[in-house]
Parts: C-alpha cells; structure tokens; sequence
C-alpha cells in the first residue's frame, strides 16, 4: 500500500495544497494539514482498506482545517478574555506608539503565522504557564522538542514584532 500512498502523494499533493490555501489562508498552516492528513491516511490504510482514498483524503483534510480554524478562535477569545482591558493604553509616552490593544493583536498575527504545533507549545508554555515536561506530556513530544518549538516560537515573535516583542509595560519605552 506503500506504493499507492506515494503514487497519490505524487497525484494529489498539488491540489490539496491549494485546497487547504484556499480554505486557511496560509501556506505554512496548509502545509502543515496536508502532511497530517497524509499521516492520517497511512495509519489508517494499516487498519483496513480505505475504498477511496483520494476522497478519504481530502475528507480527512477538510476536518481538520475546521478544527484548526476552531481553534484560532478559541485563541482569540482566550487572548481576548484574559485580557479586558486591551483598549486601554499601559502608558503615556507618546513614543511608545502601542497600546495593549495593538500590541495584542500584533502577538495573535505573529502567533497565527506559526505552524499549528509551535503554536500549541508556545500558548501552553507562555500563555498558560506549563513547563516543558507538562507540555510535552500534555502533546506527546519530548522536552528537547518542546524546547526547539518553544526557541521558534520566540525567535519569531522576535522577528516580526521588532521593539514591540514586550508587552507595553514591559518595553524600553514603557515607564
């Protein structure tokens, strides 16, 4: 059957490439689904015979971009809910030039531009306040993995939000 996954590999990675661009908007996110979901496929063609698996793949893709979508939005609403007062600036300085609002959104862009997994480690690691052991445990990932998703996730955060990587507050320009 090995030989079947690769020749559909071969046939379908393409179209469900564009597919899942077309449904999520990032590249990265659709790439990341279309290998879970030929992972998916695999381990389910060991346990019986998929009748059609072009379909069973797209399928098996489609569900879970609904789940990842899903979950972006419980992100905002967690983003949103701890933090409540997300409109008020932190400072007066006008050279800060970001309030909590703005700077929230920044970090939920930056975050959302992370693959599904570094993003997962990185809330639960700095958002939620699990250790590394905890996360790993919680994902089924070795320390050592949490640690390099954990380094990307902060090296990106470092790359896209510049001078604005620390909340308001905790800036060079906050008081």
């Amino acid at each position: 059957m090995n030989a079947d996954i690769s020749v559909l590999y071969a046939d379908c990675q393409h179209d469900l490439l564009g597919f899942l661009t077309r449904k999520l908007h990032c590249p990265d996110t659709a790439e990341d689904i279309a290998h879970e979901s030929f992972a998916i496929l695999v381990r389910a063609t060991r346990e019986s015979v998929i009748d059609h698996p072009r379909r069973f793949l797209f399928r098996t893709a489609a569900n879970l971009a609904v789940d990842y979508v899903r979950h972006q939005k419980v992100i905002e609403r967690h983003l949103e809910r701890h933090n409540p007062n997300a409109d008020a600036p932190l400072t007066a300085s006008p050279e800060q030039g970001v309030s909590k609002a703005e700077w929230l959104k920044l970090l939920q862009e930056t975050l959302l531009e992370l693959s599904p997994r570094t993003r997962d480690v990185f809330i639960l690691n700095r958002l939620h306040g699990l250790s590394y052991l905890e996360v790993g445990t919680h994902l089924g990932i070795s320390e050592s993995t949490v640690e390099k998703h954990i380094s990307r996730g902060i090296q990106h955060c470092r790359n896209q939000l510049g001078k604005h990587f620390l909340p308001p507050s905790k800036n060079k320009y906050g008081s």
